[in-house]
């Protein structure tokens, strides 16, 4: 709360001032892809996940996020500059994780 600096994602202290007075910021979008890469060989455990695409998000409240590309947007149809939204997403084992759509 103190500097205002946001992380993503989140952390228990402040990286630049070391105080714990943190709170949950919603991250406004939308973000502009910055890069991306598709990965065609995965390591171990995500063999069955290929291909998929990581990118680099940049959201205008000065965070990069890096993460996963909803698999529904075809690969031909990524360009960088895209905007893009980060929502949540529910996984196996009531896990959650984030995912990149289209704005």
């Amino acid at each position: 709360k103190k500097c205002q600096r946001i992380t993503f994602p989140p952390k228990m202290d402040c990286i630049t001032c070391g105080r714990s007075e943190m709170e949950w910021v919603e991250i406004k979008g939308p973000g502009r892809l910055n890069t991306f890469t598709t990965v065609m060989y995965a390591p171990a455990g995500f063999e069955r996940e290929t291909p998929y695409t990581l990118a680099l998000v940049e959201f205008p409240m000065g965070i990069r996020i890096f993460g996963q590309m909803d698999k529904k947007i075809l690969i031909s149809e990524i360009k960088v500059g895209m905007e893009l939204r980060v929502v949540p997403i529910k996984l196996p084992n009531d896990r959650f994780s984030y995912q990149f759509e289209k704005a």
